[in-house]
């Protein structure tokens, strides 16, 4: 962060960091220039731009509550994770780890189509 200019996004998995949010949140309010982005489930937010190949889950995306059991799944998070990992497994290019984010999801179009996920967030537009 020190040689970029502007501010920095950081996505976390709402559900997961829910414990550390307090001790990040006044940590980011010290050092500024950051913004804490907390979906519920950042491969939710993946897979809802529909950029996936071979992946149709519209269904799911529109009513996870008919689809996701509590008693299998601790939190929503935990489905989606499992969803993506599962339907991107077997191709080399998009298969999903949450170790580390393949290159592909780190492309201009995936990330222009997660920043219309993201309505919270005022985006600048390029001159």
């Amino acid at each position: 962060m020190d040689s970029k200019e502007g501010i920095g996004l950081v996505i976390v998995d709402g559900a997961a960091f829910g414990s550390e949010m307090r001790d990040v949140s006044e940590y980011l309010r010290e050092v500024g220039g950051i913004v804490l982005y907390a979906p519920e489930s950042f491969e939710w937010l993946l897979l809802s731009t529909h950029l996936i190949p071979e992946i149709k889950i519209s269904q799911i995306l529109e009513h996870p509550e008919d689809y996701i059991d509590s008693r299998e799944y601790a939190s929503w998070e935990r489905f989606f994770t499992e969803l993506l990992v599962n339907r991107t497994q077997g191709d080399p290019l998009w298969a999903y780890s949450k170790k580390k984010l393949p290159d592909v999801y780190l492309s201009s179009k995936i990330k222009n189509a997660v920043k219309k996920q993201m309505k919270l967030i005022v985006w600048e537009e390029k001159r």
